[in-house]
């Protein structure tokens, strides 16, 4: 059976600026303590495969990183161009425009970095004893040591005490030296526009220079990817690669790696996040768009693979995990407050045009999130046994069908904003009519109301008193709340040990595993149309016309069970919640970032609005009549 023929977003000539380049020399301006020794000695490697020469600036006590023009003019003439073969050249130093300068461009590559892992990674690299023994080394006399007092400093007090060495303030011109502005290296030049710290200008402009000149801007934390795309935008230099990185000595791996780091608390974490958001931001958009040209250079491969039919999309088909189902039905394990009552009614109309019956569990006080082995069997079985195809939605954990020897069915869900999902939740169970609805469709086993006091307890004031429902303790398995503060659980599984600990690091790392490995899609409501759109393309048998579906019911559709007595949650207590939430957070920004792969993968270049909607086609049974089962 042939596959559908799926057309991707971006063509690699769209991300690829190597063609841009007026002569054969790759500048590496780079950013430190992102890497950048590691990508040095894989040039070096790389000058003797590829036959160019692998160059560097000589080394000066004080780096030089913003410049006058006569200093620039300097430098370009007697250094970056001033070799006739083809060659690199490598130098901390800020983004430089060639072109004001009457010069050709060259080919522009970078590496970054995490902005609170940097600033982590400096503030010790500083005050590690072999750096300072190789300065001394180098520069004699010219490096005074600094004081023992200095040396001895640790990041997580410095921080929290306000240490002037470790206050960022906003839009502050000082601070050169600890190399705390990622972005200045691709704003440019011109000290007041790119000099201000943390500036969303500077961080704006910085993005439109990588857009426009740099090949590539690589990161460590996504080797392979790197590595993949430099082969494949920039070959002169960077054939083969791949086989030369893995082929380097073990010792090689560490370059300039500072093995003396302390951890950093969660509070100096949170206060770096909130000081350091456009450095974030720009981070982000890096991570982003080297994600696209690597889908871009599976795109390639695709298109030159004689054995496969033309514009099969292998990019689509690697980040599809519909094909792994074996049982004709999906498996809605609904997150709460993610909105999944939508996409119920959602499917419940697909189901109409589509060929399928949507179910889900009945109704009860208290949902039953984790099952004993016994428990899930009996469902599993429940599932397998239903006509298919079928839909089937409950708040549950994930369930390992394979666990069980049973054929896996096709998984999907939704996530959200941790701290909005906290904030929705908080507000929900203090709305009257959320107990009215529970009276009605429960009876007498209904919850009853509770006291106007809990009933009018706003968030800021449960944060700031620390009342229990609003303290969100680490590691915490047993939650007296029992507020779904845990969205990774939805993801993590059934095993209580590893899942139900609160903001656990490793079971978030499950959750993310198991998202890869088992769900073919993981939506949001945030991103309405990149879902949808997702949805109607990886599982095709299910949400064929999901996009007319829901825009001509989205007046109802956008509302199920909303609630619209919420109130204004202050910074003060957003900022609680994040700190306490950061691997919660880290999840939901896995899930977006996977999403936006997998659309990515489907586009053909069109904005996000302009998907061409099909006429409805014509409904089966009676549309009018509501799902019963609660």
């Amino acid at each position: 059976m042939k596959r559908k023929r799926l057309q991707h977003l971006t063509s690699s000539a769209q991300v690829n600026n190597t063609p841009r380049a007026q002569l054969d020399t790759l500048f590496f301006n780079r950013v430190p303590k992102a890497g950048s020794q590691k990508l040095m000695a894989l040039l070096k490697l790389l000058a003797q495969r590829n036959n160019f020469q692998a160059r560097r600036d000589p080394k000066h006590l004080y780096e030089t990183i913003l410049m006058d023009t006569g200093f620039a003019r300097h430098l370009l003439e007697a250094e970056i161009l001033n070799c006739s073969t083809a060659n690199s050249y490598t130098k901390h130093m800020a983004f430089l425009n060639f072109t004001e300068f009457g010069q050709p461009w060259p080919i522009y590559i970078n590496l970054v970095r995490d902005p609170i892992e940097r600033l982590v990674s400096w503030f010790y690299y500083a005050r590690a004893p072999w750096y300072l023994a190789d300065r001394v080394n180098t520069f004699g006399s010219k490096f005074k040591v600094p004081s023992l007092q200095w040396l001895k400093k640790d990041f997580n007090h410095c921080l929290l005490t306000h240490d002037p060495e470790c206050v960022y303030e906003q839009l502050d011109m000082e601070h050169l030296d600890d190399h705390r502005r990622q972005t200045l290296f691709f704003c440019g030049q011109q000290t007041k526009f790119c000099m201000p710290f943390n500036s969303r200008s500077a961080m704006q402009q910085a993005k439109r220079n990588v857009e426009q000149h740099y090949a590539v801007v690589g990161t460590w934390e996504d080797t392979n990817t790197t590595l993949r795309v430099l082969e494949a935008y920039i070959p002169r230099y960077f054939a083969g690669a791949t086989d030369l990185y893995y082929a380097m000595p073990s010792n090689m791996e560490n370059v300039n790696r500072n093995a003396f780091r302390p951890a950093l608390s969660e509070q100096a974490r949170a206060l770096l996040s909130r000081n350091l958001t456009q450095e974030i931001e720009f981070y982000q958009f890096v991570r982003q768009r080297l994600n696209k040209q690597f889908i871009a250079v599976q795109q390639m491969a695709q298109t030159n693979d004689d054995d496969d039919e033309a514009g099969f999309n292998l990019a689509a088909d690697a980040l599809n995990n519909t094909k792994k189902a074996e049982a004709d039905f999906v498996f809605f394990n609904r997150v709460p407050k993610v909105g999944s009552q939508s996409l119920m009614e959602l499917m419940r109309r697909l189901g109409k045009i589509n060929g399928f019956v949507h179910a889900r569990n009945k109704g009860s006080v208290r949902e039953t999130i984790m099952l004993p082995k016994e428990g899930q069997k009996t469902l599993i079985g429940d599932l397998l046994t239903r006509p298919k195809p079928h839909v089937y939605s409950q708040h549950i954990a994930y369930i390992n069908f394979t666990r069980f020897q049973m054929p896996r069915p096709i998984y999907i869900n939704l996530v959200r904003d941790p701290i909005e999902r906290i904030i929705s939740w908080h507000y929900y169970v203090r709305a009257r009519w959320y107990y009215n609805d529970m009276k009605a469709k429960l009876g007498e086993n209904a919850i009853k109301m509770p006291s106007d006091e809990f009933l009018n307890l706003d968030l800021d004031t449960c944060v700031r008193n620390h009342d229990p429902h609003c303290t969100f303790e680490q590691m915490q398995v047993k939650n007296p709340a029992g507020d779904h503060r845990r969205q990774t659980l939805f993801f993590c599984g059934m095993n209580r040990k590893l899942c139900m600990p609160f903001n656990s690091p490793v079971a978030m790392q499950k959750a993310k595993h198991t998202v890869e490995s088992e769900y073919a899609v993981v939506g949001t409501w945030e991103d309405t149309n990149i879902t949808l759109t997702v949805l109607e393309h990886y599982i095709p048998r299910y949400f064929r016309h999901a996009k007319v579906a829901y825009y001509l019911g989205e007046e109802r559709l956008s509302r199920i069970n909303r609630n619209n007595v919420t109130r204004i949650v202050s910074d003060e207590t957003r900022q609680i919640l994040r700190k306490n939430l950061t691997n919660e957070i880290e999840f939901y920004e896995f899930c977006k970032q996977r999403l936006y792969l997998q659309y990515a993968a489907l586009g053909n270049g069109k904005r996000f609005g302009d998907d061409d909607y099909l006429l409805m086609p014509e409904m089966h049974g009676d549309d009018a009549k509501d799902d019963s089962e609660y």
